[in-house]
């Protein structure tokens, strides 16, 4: 079938985007070696989902969980073995960009641009920081943007079937891929290659999704749309964010310095006749955008797996343009005479660059000097938040740069500005309380351990205290948050339990003896977390079964 855009007429850089994605995976592990941070609070509940293989969670699918298990078999669950997944998921996203900039006819050095960019994304650098489905979902959506690239230049219907297991699995990760998909067909719609919504393959696509998503959804079935009651509860959690503080959250989270290179993506997309085709990108993207901002989210990481792509059209544009420029300036530069000044001062500055080794370099710039100065601010702006992004300082020495850098965003009503991102703030000291916990366990006699059991009132401490079980003596650990709430009631023969993170308040309607036996300090912590407490409970007032309703309750 004809293309709606000529072939791609430039080799593939991918050498030289394996080599940027090597460099950038050897860099993110070096964070590793900071013993002052634990595992990030998300990893512990999802090494204990991983426990309890099934298809579906409270607060998420099973994707990324399935994914875990298997490699948590194979390679342990070190701190090592957690990172290693979301960093190849990292060093992949680099490559799918080149690719994509390919596709899109980027010269090789440009693919190489637009990939090398992609790691100065501020928020992708906390993304991939740590094992969650948010990284396998910004994969999951450059590769589907590939794919619909590939569909709308071949003009071939048949990629459709390889979108559908694409949007299966990425819905089958995390939920919110649904609204990526949505603005991707809406705006297909709004495009000129609407026409290849026509085509009965679009149907067999939307069976297949439908088919990988089915037993996730019989899931939600069997145990009341659960998910649903959670993301209720997380609207409600969420800070409200007003449009212009939520599109400033974007800037940020972006890095402020890639914003024009993406707002001249934006403009070469929709101004360029060679790239109507793809005008379907910028169209799910404002409406990404527009839903983000005025849904009032706090959670600008949201929609970051569409910036690779825009990126890669705003180092194309701008490379589009600048060779437009430099026709334009040395046209000027012949009327007004003023070749031989410029001439005898770029020859110094090449003579300079070939004294210090750096004339091939020189040369380069010299071709491409203002593509090259583009990309300056934003490596600058990505320096500049590089210890606040990582673990690379210690907490304290973290806290007072995010503090007087002022960028410890609020995105819940129970979190205040401790000075410490909660990127950061939520790998300390999960230990300490699980220790503390140990420590009481062993106190009791022998007996009574039999009938003791652990419940804490998040999914971070529960997992904790399994995690934790590999080296220290400790109960089964229970709770009523998340999907821990399905996996209890503790057994009806249990005396004595032991608690972390409720008050003595929250306590009091369901037992009878509560005793207070630990404090455990975190300065650096958020404030619901600086001080975890500690009791030793016993007498049940009523079953552990009403027990459980009580305490789900109060989230």
């Amino acid at each position: 079938m004809n293309s709606l855009a000529p072939p791609v007429p430039y080799d593939l850089a991918l050498r030289g985007l394996l080599a940027i994605a090597l460099v950038v995976a050897g860099a993110m592990l070096l964070p590793l070696t900071n013993s002052a941070y634990d595992l990030f609070v998300d990893e512990y509940y999802y090494l204990a989902c991983a426990d309890r293989l099934s298809w579906g969670y409270v607060d998420h699918p099973p994707f990324s969980i399935a994914v875990l298990t298997i490699w948590t078999q194979v390679f342990g669950d070190s701190l090592l073995a957690l990172r290693t997944p979301p960093i190849l998921a990292f060093s992949s996203l680099i490559v799918i960009t080149g690719i994509m900039a390919h596709r899109l006819g980027a010269k090789p050095y440009v693919q190489l641009l637009a990939g090398g960019l992609i790691p100065l994304i501020t928020a992708i650098n906390v993304i991939f920081g740590f094992y969650s489905m948010n990284a396998f979902e910004l994969c999951f959506w450059s590769l589907s943007l590939l794919l619909m690239i590939e569909l709308v230049r071949r003009q071939n219907p048949n990629y459709w079937i390889a979108l559908g297991v694409l949007a299966g699995l990425a819905v089958l990760n995390k939920h919110s891929s649904a609204f990526f998909y949505g603005a991707l067909f809406l705006g297909l719609l709004l495009s000129s290659a609407r026409s290849l919504l026509w085509h009965k393959q679009v149907l067999w696509a939307a069976g297949v999704g439908l088919l990988v998503v089915a037993p996730h959804l019989y899931w939600q079935w069997q145990n009341d749309w659960i998910s649903l009651e959670f993301y209720h509860s997380l609207d409600i959690k969420n800070v409200d964010t007003p449009p212009l503080k939520a599109i400033g959250s974007q800037l940020v989270s972006v890095n402020i310095g890639l914003v024009p290179i993406i707002l001249l993506g934006l403009c070469y997309l929709f101004s360029t006749k060679s790239m109507k085709p793809y005008r379907f990108i910028g169209y799910g993207f404002l409406l990404l955008f527009s839903l983000m901002i005025f849904s009032n989210q706090s959670r600008p990481d949201r929609i970051m797996g569409i910036y690779p792509v825009l990126i890669a059209l705003g180092v194309i544009g701008l490379d589009h343009w600048v060779e437009h420029w430099q026709r334009w300036l040395a046209q000027w530069q012949q009327r007004l005479h003023l070749n031989r000044p410029v001439e005898v001062v770029v020859g110094w500055i090449e003579l300079i660059a070939f004294k210090l080794r750096l004339r091939r370099l020189f040369l380069f710039w010299r071709q491409r000097w203002l593509l090259v100065s583009f990309i300056g601010f934003p490596v600058f702006v990505f320096l500049f938040a590089l210890p606040i992004t990582h673990t690379l300082l210690p907490p304290n020495w973290a806290a007072a740069y995010g503090k007087a850098l002022g960028v410890a965003p609020k995105m819940q009503v129970n979190e205040d500005d401790s000075g410490l991102p909660l990127w950061l703030s939520f790998r300390l000291n999960w230990r300490g309380p699980v220790e503390a916990v140990s420590d009481i366990y062993q106190r009791l006699s022998p007996d009574e351990q039999a009938h003791t059991v652990v419940v804490t009132a998040d999914y971070a401490n529960s997992g904790a205290v399994e995690y934790y079980s590999k080296d220290l003596p400790l109960p089964k650990a229970y709770g009523a948050h998340m999907s821990y709430y399905l996996w209890g009631p503790p057994p009806a023969d249990t005396t004595t339990v032991i608690t972390t993170r409720y008050t003595e308040q929250q306590l009091q309607p369901f037992f009878a003896d509560i005793q207070l036996m630990a404090s455990v300090e975190c300065q650096y912590c958020s404030a619901f977390r600086q001080v975890t407490p500690v009791y030793l409970v016993r007498e049940p007032k009523m079953g552990y079964e009403e027990i459980w309703l009580g305490l789900r309750r109060l989230y």
